[in-house]
């Protein structure tokens, strides 16, 4: 059994960093008086718990990445980001979709 430990602890890693990115635009729907700025908050706070979890669930001593899980790593990473990078925008009032 391979152990993806070391993955999802750089993926909570890497959503964390993502979460403190979306309040970039937060700041500027508050200079330009958008009230969308409320999603991007809720947004930020929720993915930045997610990658919280992860990062405190799957911490270990060593981070041994082999050639194999750094493939896996670099598929789920960009899935993952994509997903929560969408969720401000499905919820804002441009009334866009998932897809």
């Amino acid at each position: 059994m391979r152990d993806l430990r070391s993955v999802f602890y750089i993926l909570g890693i890497l959503i964390s960093i993502e979460s403190i990115a979306m309040l970039v635009p937060m700041f500027v729907d508050l200079f330009y008086k958008n009230e969308d700025w409320i999603i991007f908050l809720f947004s930020s706070i929720f993915t930045f718990v997610i990658g919280l979890a992860f990062v405190f669930s799957f911490r270990k001593q060593k981070n041994n990445i082999r050639i194999r899980e750094a493939f896996i790593l670099t598929i789920l990473s960009w899935i993952i980001i994509a997903f929560f990078a969408s969720i401000p925008f499905i919820y804002s009032a441009s009334n866009l979709h998932f897809t």
